[in-house]
């Protein structure tokens, strides 16, 4: 969690110094979550029976009249009984027990079943009153959760990223993502004017490859490069060109600032930059694969043809088509049902026999037959019959 925070240091930095600080900004996140900045796990924990309409003194008479009711009743009547036995953590659970699920994600839709609703309709009213008002407090007290949990991040990732630049700074060193902040920064500066004059005499043609891995602040180095070329007559006449090459489904260096869905955005910002110039721009999509037969591409083809599973693959809304090459194998493709663990397929042999041997079984038959699936084969079809279906996951081999 440290490394994934230290990886977004840009967003946490320009938060905490628009803040004034770290303090500053636990304060926003703390009335972000609806708490006082203040306010502590101690607080809540008073306020919980402090504040109850419910008194301690209440306790076992509150028990005793639900102990006259149903057996679900009686659970209830025992856990106020118990709470007079019980203090600090314990104390606490035990009364959120009454009241809320025993996962804590939701208040019980009765703390009182209807029978006892009838006979007690005051306790009831006031019982469901506190299911409400503790419910509140559950929130809160998970707010305050977050939100120091999130204090102790922020504190530890900044002060790492506080040193590490100070010791870069010491030893006049740049990492990667300096090189590519403060290049953006020079182009950026309007003190820079000068070296965008240079760089128009000298850049024609910029070519990216692996677009996809291309980070939203490398795009901007790369708008800040070539404005002059959609901006008319530059300090020359010869012919600019930009030319990007990327597959979003390829995109694998998230880790270095990637975001595949700006590979469509710039595509759109680039086309309407040289429609504006009155400048061509051409959109070439490549679909022949050099790798892979026509079956093991079918395949592939058809697990994302659903809207579902082709939504995460491209900006484009439309299902993936790959062509073949005519003179490429067939390959093959086999469907497995996914593999069970040793330990679960332990215990569905052991429950297989138990029913067995519950039904009649005699002890000296053999064990019920325990079906282990290991695939069926998809054999190619000809290139011009379509693709091969699958409708599990696929496993391709060439």
């Amino acid at each position: 969690m440290v490394r994934e925070a230290i990886g977004d240091r840009d967003a946490l930095t320009r938060w905490v110094d628009d803040a004034g600080g770290v303090p500053q900004a636990i304060a926003q996140l703390s009335r972000a979550l609806g708490v006082g900045p203040d306010e502590t796990l101690t607080d809540v924990e008073k306020a919980i029976f402090n504040d109850s309409p419910i008194a301690n003194s209440e306790w076992a008479t509150v028990g005793a009249a639900m102990m006259g009711g149903s057996a679900n009743d009686k659970k209830q009547g025992a856990l106020f009984h118990a709470l007079a036995t019980l203090d600090g953590t314990e104390l606490i659970e035990t009364y959120l027990d009454i009241f809320c699920t025993s996962k804590r994600d939701k208040t019980k839709d009765r703390v009182a079943t209807s029978a006892l609703e009838k006979a007690e309709p005051s306790l009831c009213q006031r019982l469901h009153e506190e299911r409400d008002r503790v419910w509140t407090l559950v929130l809160r007290k998970r707010a305050i959760e977050a939100r120091d949990r999130s204090a102790a991040l922020f504190t530890v990732v900044h002060a790492v990223i506080a040193r590490f630049r100070a010791e870069k700074d010491r030893r006049g060193l740049l990492d990667y993502d300096d090189l590519i902040d403060k290049t953006l920064h020079l182009l950026k500066e309007d003190r820079a004017a000068w070296v965008h004059y240079k760089l128009d005499r000298g850049i024609h043609h910029v070519l990216i490859d692996e677009a996809q891995d291309t980070s939203p602040k490398q795009w901007e180095i790369v708008k800040s490069l070539v404005n002059e070329f959609f901006a008319g007559q530059g300090a020359h006449e010869r012919p600019r060109t930009i030319f990007a090459v990327g597959d979003e489904k390829q995109s694998i260096f998230s880790f270095q600032g990637a975001a595949p869905q700006e590979f469509a955005a710039t595509r759109a910002h680039f086309e309407q930059a040289h429609r504006r110039a009155e400048l061509d721009f051409v959109i070439t999509e490549f679909k022949h694969s050099f790798r892979s037969g026509p079956n093991v591409l079918g395949a592939v083809d058809s697990v994302f043809a659903r809207a579902e599973a082709f939504a995460g693959l491209s900006a484009d809304p439309v299902s993936p088509v790959h062509e073949a090459l005519p003179d490429k194998a067939p390959g093959l493709v086999e469907i497995w049902e996914l593999d069970k663990s040793d330990e679960l397929e332990k215990k569905t042999r052991l429950a297989g026999a138990v029913r067995y041997r519950d039904r009649g079984q005699r002890r000296g038959e053999a064990r019920p037959p325990h079906r282990r699936y290991r695939g069926r084969l998809a054999t190619a079809r000809p290139a011009a019959e379509g693709r091969a279906h699958s409708g599990a996951a696929a496993r391709a081999a060439v």
